[in-house]
């Protein structure tokens, strides 16, 4: 079997097993097939540059003179000692494997309770290299002890020297990789970034070679056609999907899901990325005109020039042609209409479904019941982002994340369009004031813009995130600010309650009896 045709084959295998494990149960079907496409989409481009660069490398007089030492090291051998090592390394490998394996499922968990996502993701990569590297130390130290029951297991006889490569590979490569690997990165993909992709690539050339191993004895006129075969059926495969993907967006958002498909797609829709404007018109990259660099997904709109610029479906309506809008103020009479001062409170992570006044069946916020009978409340109010770093920048501007434009700073997105709600306010002449966790402080910048007043919602100066009660601190904070306001003087003030985000603990003095243990 050509090299090629085995990746090819491994990466239909990987995706349908991760779109087996990861497609919804009444389109499963769907779903493993475009996974395994998609699979084998990222294990070809991966092995495609890879196998070029080889075989011309190969031409070259000193590279392939080292080849050919590889192989020659590679190739079975007669000398029983070594062979004998080769199992010792093997059976520690798989030692090792099982320890890294308990080790990284008690790192990670930790890891990820970290609010800084990019920090978190940067640390799991370093994690990840550190493992990989402890893990062959690992192996070589611990060979050395193994090395005696490998002996004392051929003197029995129970060792067959020396075995076919391709059961050799399976068993102290293959199996122990797939068995501690795998699951690992079918857990946290969506945490490991870089890491999940160089992952994929491992695990890829694993199961190629494991192929390749087995099949290499299969007789080369019918290897030559079956490789034919696998590149015809695979590319006509991939053109499909790339095709169906719009009409099937829910299908293809599920496959995408694997970590092996989640590569293919991305390196097919790069691929197909034909006036590289950051977006294709294939596998899911809902570019409207895949020849016409000012026209993508990526682009902004401009309302009323006729053109779908950002590819929603429509141009926007320009601000000359709504006309004139009904406000709400415009409800308000009389001595209804004056300054108002406004306290808003902002809590992290509560969903509506879980808040007693809106009809949740369980007590859990009996003071904001009380608020909601003498108030007004809206039952449909929906969040714009489930990302706070995009939802609180909307909330206080009034713009909507996709209209919005953005910078990066300090490691975040930062809304510039505005003005603020603060800043508004402040022009009118209100006081200002901003209760705040030291996280938001330090990352979320465009959101302080118009305070007079950003206060820490801390029990100290150190800069530390995460610390477990911080709601009560942000309590008495509030009622400072409101202390200083002079009579007479309007204010807004805005209040964060952060500590229903995780890390979620529980609180010996906190009645946790109406709460979901685990």
């Amino acid at each position: 079997m050509h090299p090629l045709a085995a990746v090819v084959v491994a990466g239909w295998v990987l995706g349908a097993v991760d779109g087996a494990l990861a497609g919804a149960p009444k389109s499963r079907g769907a779903v493993i097939l475009f996974s395994a496409v998609l699979g084998s989409v990222a294990t070809f481009l991966i092995a495609l540059p890879v196998w070029l660069g080889a075989t011309l490398a190969s031409r070259v007089g000193p590279v392939r003179r080292l080849i050919d030492k590889l192989r020659a090291k590679l190739s079975p051998s007669s000398d029983h000692e070594a062979q004998l090592r080769l199992y010792a390394f093997g059976l520690a490998a798989l030692a090792v494997a099982a320890f890294v394996s308990l080790a990284a499922a008690f790192v990670f968990p930790k890891l990820f309770d970290l609010q800084e996502l990019d920090l978190a993701k940067q640390l799991a990569v370093v994690a990840v290299a550190v493992l990989v590297a402890s893990s062959l130390v690992g192996a070589l130290i611990v060979a050395r002890g193994a090395r005696a029951a490998v002996t004392a297991l051929d003197r029995r006889g129970v060792l067959r020297v020396p075995w076919p490569h391709a059961l050799a590979f399976l068993l102290f490569v293959t199996i122990p990789v797939f068995s501690t690997v795998y699951p690992f990165l079918r857990r946290y993909a969506g945490m490991l970034g870089v890491a999940r992709d160089a992952g994929v690539g491992g695990l890829v050339s694993i199961a190629a070679l494991q192929l390749y191993l087995a099949l290499r004895s299969v007789p080369a006129r019918l290897a030559t056609r079956g490789a034919a075969a696998i590149a015809v059926v695979g590319l006509g495969a991939a053109i499909g999907v790339g095709a169906l993907a719009k009409k099937n967006a829910t299908t293809f958002a599920a496959a995408e899901g694997s970590a092996v498909a989640s590569l293919g797609a991305r390196a097919a829709r790069w691929l197909t990325d034909f006036d590289r404007d950051g977006a294709s018109s294939l596998f899911g990259g809902r570019d409207c005109a895949p020849f016409d660099g000012k026209r993508a997904p990526t682009r902004p709109e401009i309302p009323g020039n006729g053109l779908d610029e950002d590819c929603n479906g429509s141009d926007s309506v320009g601000r000359g042609q709504l006309g004139d809008l009904v406000r709400f103020s415009d409800a308000l009479k009389g001595k209804q209409v004056r300054p108002y001062n406004v306290v808003w409170i902002l809590m992290e992570t509560v969903r509506a479904d879980h808040v007693s006044a809106l009809g949740y069946g369980k007590p859990t916020m009996p003071y904001l019941d009380k608020l909601a009978k003498e108030s007004l409340v809206f039952t449909r109010a929906y969040s714009q982002s489930s990302a706070t770093v995009l939802s609180v920048p909307s909330m206080l501007s009034g713009i909507d994340t996709g209209m919005a434009t953005w910078s990066k700073a300090a490691g975040h997105p930062q809304m510039d369009s505005g003005p603020m709600l603060a800043e508004r306010l402040k022009g009118k002449g209100y006081k200002t004031g901003f209760v705040i966790d030291t996280y938001l402080k330090r990352n979320f910048l465009s959101i302080q813009r118009g305070f007079d007043d950003v206060i820490l919602a801390e029990p100290d100066n150190k800069p530390k995130n995460n610390r477990p009660r911080r709601n009560l601190i942000s309590n008495a904070k509030a009622s400072d600010f409101l202390a200083k306001v002079k009579p007479g003087e309007e204010f807004f003030l805005l209040v964060y309650y952060p500590d229903q985000h995780s890390p979620y603990t529980r609180h010996k003095d906190v009645d946790a009896s109406k709460f979901r243990k685990g």
